[in-house]
């Protein structure tokens, strides 16, 4: 559903290949995009990841990559971190 600047998705239980949410807002030309998953069908990352992180989401009608390259956070079950600027 739209929801302000961007679009929302999320469940109160995981589907059958464990979505949870996702989150795509933008603003001021900037995006941001949350993924919630877990389920035994979500494959497994192998977190912590190794730098630079390139991140592809595509749906029906956009797709969207950011690369990043320094993480604010990245432990054996979190990755959070802002997206390089571009050039």
């Amino acid at each position: 559903r739209a929801a302000g600047t961007g679009f929302r998705y999320k469940k109160l239980t995981a589907d059958p290949k464990g979505l949870l949410s996702v989150a795509v807002k933008a603003a001021d030309g900037l995006g941001k995009l949350n993924v919630k998953a877990k389920a035994a069908e979500v494959p497994a990352i192998g977190l912590p990841l190794g730098a630079p992180v390139v991140v592809h989401f595509q749906s029906e009608h956009a797709c969207w990559q950011a690369r990043y390259s320094t993480p604010k956070l990245n432990t054996p079950d979190t990755y959070k971190g802002l997206a390089d600027l571009l050039p």
